[in-house]
């Protein structure tokens, strides 16, 4: 669709095996600072209780119904278009606008971001709008993410005498009450996206019959 529209250079360049991210740009009369326009293809998988085809895209009534039609299909296509109407307008821009169409946005590793990052297409002095849908709002701050992956190990006892060991699952828990603590004892506080926040997304503990084992978050 990109390199049909003239002006318009496009590269992919595969992430991981049959993923590429796609990126389309106009150059400009210098390079830096761009602009890019950032938006994923991946979604989330499609689960149950559809009455349509979720990867179908039908189109009823003038709206589009599938998975990912606004989260975030619906953004991808506004940058895609913006930077058609950009490159038709036939005029010389000062700095290169680019779209940056990236895999993986859903995953736990966001590859398809950290690509882009990677390869400098996208820097400190980008100008970066990230086309999530926002109720066409314009939001002008993000919180950042730092994923932890914290781990706590036990000694192993039988469970009709826990006295002799100790349960990696309740000091996990311990921990996940630390953490919180710390977090609602911050003082940081921006007037747009509130306090800093901490989220335990995941737990789990392995044990056999009799013993208790590492408790991971």
């Amino acid at each position: 669709w990109f390199s049909k529209i003239p002006g318009v250079k496009t590269e992919t360049y595969e992430v991981a095996p049959d993923r590429p991210n796609v990126i389309a740009r106009i150059e400009g009369e210098s390079p830096y600072p761009r602009l890019a326009c950032l938006g994923h293809m991946d979604t989330v998988p499609a689960g149950e209780g559809w009455t349509k085809n979720p990867f179908g895209g039908e189109i009823e009534q003038g709206r589009l119904y599938g998975r990912g039609a606004t989260d975030m299909k619906g953004g991808l296509a506004v940058a895609m278009m913006a930077l058609k109407n950009v490159a038709l307008s036939g005029k010389k821009l000062k700095e290169s606008f680019l779209v940056c169409a990236t895999m993986d946005e859903e995953g736990v590793e966001m590859l398809g971001a950290l690509d882009v990052v990677a390869k400098k297409l996208v820097e400190k002095d980008t100008f970066l709008i990230a086309c999530e849908p926002s109720g066409l709002k314009r939001g002008v701050e993000h919180k950042g993410v730092i994923w932890y992956e914290l781990i706590t190990n036990g000694i192993p006892s039988h469970a009709g005498n826990p006295k002799v060991g100790a349960n990696a699952i309740y000091a996990m828990c311990e921990a996940q009450v630390a953490l919180k603590k710390a977090f609602d004892g911050m003082s940081e506080e921006s007037v747009r996206v509130g306090r800093p926040t901490v989220t335990v997304s995941r737990m789990g503990g392995a044990q056999d019959e009799c013993c208790a084992r590492p408790g991971e978050m």
